[in-house]
């Protein structure tokens, strides 16, 4: 039987792609627009889990001033990374991180906001102890 690492069940976790109306939705707010709209001058955004979403290339597009972070696991595949790239505005980033290590990437409080969905249930995969 083959034995499961972190490593490899990160590397199995599915890369999702929600909708970008759907995440604003989930996050309280009526529409992508609407989002882009709260958002301060020169916000610095962070999604974590952001996987293959368009949620910040949407609001990013809208908000050309702003900068939005999308940091997920699997990033480090370089097929996915180059998938979620692609087409994207220049004041969107991709980061491959591990989200329960943020503190080692970036210091506290410096985003404007930070986006979350459905993040949870892959970092229960290969433990149960938050």
């Amino acid at each position: 039987m083959n034995e499961l690492t972190t490593q490899t069940v990160y590397e199995k976790a599915v890369t999702t792609d929600r909708p970008a109306e759907m995440l604003a939705h989930k996050h309280g707010f009526e529409s992508v627009a609407t989002l882009a709209e709260a958002l301060p001058p020169n916000a610095r955004v962070l999604d974590v889990g952001a996987g293959a979403s368009p949620f910040g290339k949407e609001v990013a597009v809208l908000r050309p001033d702003i900068t939005w972070i999308n940091f997920d696991y699997s990033y480090q595949d370089p097929v996915i990374l180059a998938e979620v790239t692609e087409g994207s505005p220049t004041n969107v980033e991709h980061v491959a991180g591990d989200a329960t290590r943020l503190v080692e990437v970036y210091e506290p409080e410096s985003f404007d906001m930070v986006f979350s969905y459905w993040l949870l249930p892959h970092l229960s995969i290969d433990d149960t102890e938050p």
